[in-house]
């Protein structure tokens, strides 16, 4: 769960509900970043909030907690927020800078805001170097206020040319400041479908991808209802049908559902779409020592284990050939909708042209991940592991699907404390653990 905190009016925080302390090791990180003088506000729940209040005495904050961060040593830190307001959740996001903050900040100031449901568009909070943007407000998804204004998403869903969802509310699914937006459109009886806000530099690949695909015979991809390039949104239609996650924590369980899930992974593996990124061994090799010097940072006691590891990802990454199969690229249970006879694959903003283990390797990795925190038993994992690959032809992929599980599930090792869960620096460390006992039994792969 995220930091969690709740206050009484007039700043005064309640001794009796108060649940969050700072971490040790959230101490120890803002002590050597001193470079960014906000961060020690923005771990803080209580420290964020109390500068909040002083900054706006006439809201009531009834409790806050931070669900997302985004961090940059020395550079800027972004942390989300949810606050409760007269029982109102309200969403907002803080992103402190280091040197030149002036000038960052000014930007932010800059900004054409309006009023989120608080009154307010955007704070600064130049003693720290922190701005603060209350949603809609957002500084690099400016279609946000339009979007959620019902009057001018009408607007925009006309240059969507989506006009059957004028009548349609917006319902809030999920949200990255500056990064991306998912929102639930819907009207009192129906969900109609999702749209989806895009950065400027996200954007036209994710239009890409998103047509890429095409269904076949147990692989159904969520159909395209319109697009908007200069507002940088896409809409897809909604498909009312269970995720497999939710299956799969369910007591009884079908796994012929992961057979046809592999199946349907196959047929995507098969297809041709043009104008995908090609992910290079290369790239993927320096994308993992990249997170793994920003995990050293983070929590040094497990600095040489993160460094050895994605050293051993780069050597043998780097000894495979180049393979450019479209994948999905972020391919995990959460991804695919059940249907009686066929699949439904979600959310391809990340497909390439790549080694397809990684697919399968994502998948397991989340399993995995589920089995560490006690949500999944170790034989449901293995059974669910074997009808994934009942359907899938693996043979070309030698033992590539464990190198690429245990890559995933290294990828994860950031989650604990990107999503501020307690203690995420001992998660972190077992995730890392996990890892290694994957890793173990490995010999050279061989070629493709």
């Amino acid at each position: 769960m995220p930091n969690y905190t709740t206050y009484k009016p007039h700043n005064e925080i309640s001794t009796i509900v108060r649940r969050q302390l700072m971490l040790p090791a959230d101490s120890s990180l803002i002590h050597r970043d001193a470079d960014l003088p906000g961060l020690a506000v923005l771990l803080n729940v209580d420290a964020f909030a109390a500068a909040l209040q002083v900054e706006l005495p006439e809201i009531n904050i009834q409790s806050i907690r931070s669900t997302y961060v985004r961090y940059k040593r020395g550079t800027n830190c972004l942390v989300a927020y949810e606050l409760n307001v007269a029982g109102t959740k309200v969403p907002i996001y803080a992103k402190a800078f280091g040197a030149n903050s002036w000038n960052k900040l000014q930007k932010y100031r800059n900004e054409i805001s309006v009023p989120g449901s608080l009154g307010v568009g955007r704070l600064i909070l130049a003693a720290y170097g922190i701005a603060v943007c209350f949603f809609p407000n957002d500084r690099d998804l400016k279609q946000l206020p339009q979007l959620v204004d019902q009057q001018t998403r009408k607007h925009l869903l006309h240059k969507m040319s989506a006009t059957d969802l004028y009548e349609t509310q917006l319902l809030n699914l999920r949200y990255k400041p500056e990064r991306r937006y998912v929102g639930q459109l819907r009207t009192d009886t129906n969900i109609q479908a999702v749209v989806k806000a895009y950065t400027t530099e996200d954007y036209l690949q994710a239009k890409t991808n998103a047509q890429a695909f095409h269904s076949g015979t147990v692989l159904h991809i969520a159909p395209t209802l319109g697009y908007s390039d200069g507002d940088r949104l896409l809409a897809f239609e909604w498909i009312s049908r269970l995720p497999l996650h939710e299956a799969i924590a369910q007591p009884q369980f079908n796994y012929d559902a992961v057979t046809l899930t592999g199946a349907a992974l196959a047929e995507v593996h098969a297809q041709n779409p043009a104008n995908l990124n090609v992910l290079s061994r290369n790239a993927e090799a320096q994308s993992l020592l990249s997170m793994a010097a920003d995990l050293s940072f983070i929590c040094p006691p497990i600095a040489d284990l993160a460094q050895n590891l994605a050293k051993q990802f780069a050597q043998e990454l780097r000894s495979l050939p180049q393979l450019t199969y479209p994948i999905h690229g972020d391919f995990n249970a959460e991804q695919v909708l059940l249907g009686e006879n066929n699949v439904t694959f979600l959310d391809f903003d990340r497909a390439v042209r790549s080694d397809p283990a990684a697919d399968l390797g994502s998948f397991i990795a989340r399993l995995e991940h589920d089995k560490l925190r006690g949500n999944l038993s170790l034989y449901r994992l293995e059974r669910i592991k074997e009808a994934l690959l009942q359907s899938y032809p693996t043979s070309f992929l030698y033992n590539r699907i464990e190198l690429y599980t245990a890559i995933a599930l290294f990828r994860l090792a950031c989650e604990p404390f990107r999503y501020r869960e307690p203690n995420w620096h001992e998660k972190t460390a077992a995730i890392l653990q996990q890892v290694e006992t994957i890793l173990q039994p490995l010999s050279t792969p061989q070629s493709a």
